[in-house]
Parts: C-alpha cells; sequence; structure tokens
C-alpha cells in the first residue's frame, strides 16, 4: 500500500511539474498587449474561420475590375481556418492626403538643409526646381506647375505621388481634373491618398516609426492575413455587428444605408445600379460610412490597400492588395478576394493603411 501511495503521490508531483512548467512556458510565450495608440484598433490574437469564398481580378484598360480566378463556394459549412495571429493594432483609416502631405514637408526638411527661406511651399518650390514660378505660392500651384516632373526623397524613396496616375488608369475617362485638384486641394484633404506605390507606403510606415520612439513596436504595411483578421475577426461582446456578416459584407443595412463605397453597377436594383448610388463617384472621405465590427472605416471599398505579403505572376513579383475600391463589383471587396501589383506601382485607386506591430 505505502509503495502504491508512493507511485501515486510520484505521479502526481510529476503531473504537477508538467502543467506549472506548461503554464510558465505560456506565460513566457504570451504575446505582449499591443500598446494603446490614437487612430489604432487592436485586434486579438484569434483563430480566424474565413468563408472559402474569393475571387483574383485585375483592372482593365478601361479602369474596371475583371475575374482572373473565381471560387465562390463560401457559406457557413465551407471555411478556411487561419491560424493564430499574434495581436496587432491597426489604423482607423486609410492614410489621408493631408497625412501624405506631413510625411512630404519632412522630406523637404530633411532636404532643404539650411537653405530654408522659413516658407515649406516655397521651399518645396525650390526643391521642385520651380524657382521662376512666380505663382508657385500655393501648394496646389507648386503641384500642377510640377506636374510629376520632379521629386524629392525621403531616404532615397520619391515621396510625390504619381501626377499621372488618375489619367493613366482611366484614358477615358476626363481626369485631368483629379490629377491637378485631387492631391493638393484642400477640399481632398480627409481623402485617402492614392497614386502611392508599395515602396513609398513602406518609407512613410518607417518615417511614422520613428515618432513611436520604441524598440518593440513599429508601424508597417498589414500582411494579406492581418487584413483578412482585421475584416473578419468578431471581438467578445461586441453588438455592433449589423454591418458585416460573418462571412460577406453586406453592401447595404436594414434602411438601405450604404455601407461601403463600391461599384454597384448590376448588383443593386434601379434606381441604385450606379456607380455613385452609394454617394460617391470615385473615392470618399476617410471617415465616411459605418465602421466595421472592429471600429475600422473603408476596410472594404473605397480605395483598394497595399499589403506586404509578396505573390508572384509569371515571372513578375507582385505584392497582393486588398479591399477592393471605388470601382469594384462586390465580389472583389470579400474578405479573401484580392489583386496584385508590382511595389513601384502607384494606382488612383490604391492606398494603404498602417499596422501596429512588433519589432
Amino acid at each position: 500500500m505505502r509503495i502504491l501511495l508512493s507511485v501515486v503521490f510520484s505521479m502526481a508531483s510529476l503531473c504537477a511539474a508538467q502543467f506549472a512548467q506548461a503554464t510558465n512556458a505560456t506565460k513566457a510565450t504570451k504575446a505582449p498587449k499591443v500598446p494603446k495608440v490614437k487612430g489604432f484598433k487592436t485586434i486579438n490574437s484569434v483563430d480566424v474561420k474565413v468563408s472559402k469564398r474569393m475571387v483574383v481580378y485585375c483592372w482593365d484598360s478601361t479602369g474596371a475590375a475583371y475575374f482572373s480566378a473565381i471560387d465562390t463556394a463560401g457559406g457557413p459549412n465551407n471555411l478556411i481556418e487561419m491560424p493564430d495571429i499574434e495581436p496587432f493594432g491597426m489604423s482607423e483609416t486609410e492614410v489621408s492626403n493631408k497625412e501624405w502631405w506631413e510625411f512630404v514637408f519632412a522630406a523637404v526638411d530633411a532636404n532643404i538643409k539650411g537653405r530654408s527661406t522659413g516658407n515649406r511651399v516655397e521651399d518645396l518650390a525650390k526643391l521642385l526646381q520651380l524657382d521662376t514660378c512666380k505663382s508657385c505660392t500655393t501648394l496646389i500651384a507648386v503641384w500642377i506647375a510640377n506636374q510629376g516632373r520632379n521629386n524629392i526623397e525621403f531616404e532615397g524613396v520619391q515621396v510625390l505621388p504619381s501626377y499621372s496616375c488618375w489619367m493613366d488608369d482611366f484614358p477615358k475617362g476626363q481626369m485631368k481634373p483629379m490629377s491637378e485638384y485631387y492631391f493638393a486641394h484642400k477640399a481632398y484633404e480627409n481623402f485617402p491618398v492614392v497614386g502611392i506605390s508599395q515602396e513609398q507606403a513602406m518609407a512613410y510606415c518607417r518615417w511614422k516609426s520613428k515618432q513611436l520612439k520604441s524598440s518593440q513596436w513599429k508601424y508597417s504595411l498589414p500582411s494579406e492575413k492581418q487584413f483578412v483578421a482585421a475584416a473578419m475577426y468578431i471581438p467578445r461582446n461586441n453588438k455592433r455587428l449589423k454591418g458585416y456578416a460573418p462571412y460577406l459584407p453586406f453592401t447595404r443595412n436594414s434602411k438601405g444605408m450604404f455601407l461601403l463605397n463600391y461599384n454597384a453597377y448590376k448588383d443593386q436594383k434601379s434606381p441604385n445600379d450606379h456607380m455613385s448610388s452609394d454617394g460617391h463617384m470615385l473615392t470618399a472621405p476617410v471617415f465616411s460610412y459605418f465602421p466595421n465590427q472592429n471600429g475600422l472605416y473603408n476596410l472594404h471599398g473605397n480605395v483598394a490597400e497595399w499589403t506586404c505579403t509578396p505573390t508572384v505572376s509569371g515571372l513578375q513579383k507582385l505584392f497582393v492588395i486588398k479591399g477592393g475600391s471605388f470601382m469594384d463589383p462586390q465580389p472583389c471587396v470579400w474578405a479573401l478576394s484580392y489583386t496584385a501589383l508590382p511595389r513601384y506601382n502607384g494606382d488612383s485607386r490604391v492606398g494603404f493603411r498602417m499596422v501596429l506591430i512588433q519589432n
């Protein structure tokens, strides 16, 4: 009996030791809490289940989307289970024109090097070699006078968006006014910045990371998995779920109000079956519509968004773009749908938002 009790106690001690060891290991590997940063929402570490419903799409020469691969086998009984994702923060909105101008002026300050006139707009004109332009006293005058000919750099990366992207992407759309006014006019300062390459977006993230003054956290572009998690993760005790279903974003709520900026052509019944039926012909301000269940605005629609996830098409390395844009029909905004572009291409349908992640 004593021997049996001794064996039992030994096994109990061993189990207790193993449990303690496992608990300590769990504590040791527990991910640190995401710091609170204004304008960012935390997406917790979760297993995310996503409906297997997606399209891979491209944009044709008219600017419209066409599907190159389709998998519509979605629904609650056909799910893809994503592995556990470390907690991260995500910006509430896409980066706006106003925020990008702050980056431009930081590059101006870094490049002017003691030659400043005391006026940032005049300094910008000087760096763009527009010294002889007497009317270049406002941002919009400098932007139109330059017309994308010259640029300035931050750590070897050009900071001005593409001037011609609107006209290039919509050659039949009479888009010259958008090229001239969208980035520089005050009326568009709270609209998402577009015409930004993936390389430029990453440079912006590095610049913002320096302002964090943290050795543990940094800003970056989201990975594709992080983007999907932000779209699909449902926080506990969150009752604000009327805007999005578990496997497909609704386009309108029970009151008939549009929930995103997308191409409603052929998707809605008359009179709501055209591009501007959601209230915007092109882009919308970054705080438009209702946020999703994680407090994020325009994660679906408005402008498609760069990620840091590479993919390959033929021999060409591309980067995944998620969320769909104002030009894209409903299947393009599904959580798993995507398109892709080379990292050096700026596009009028593509912007970005940042995530806050561990170094």
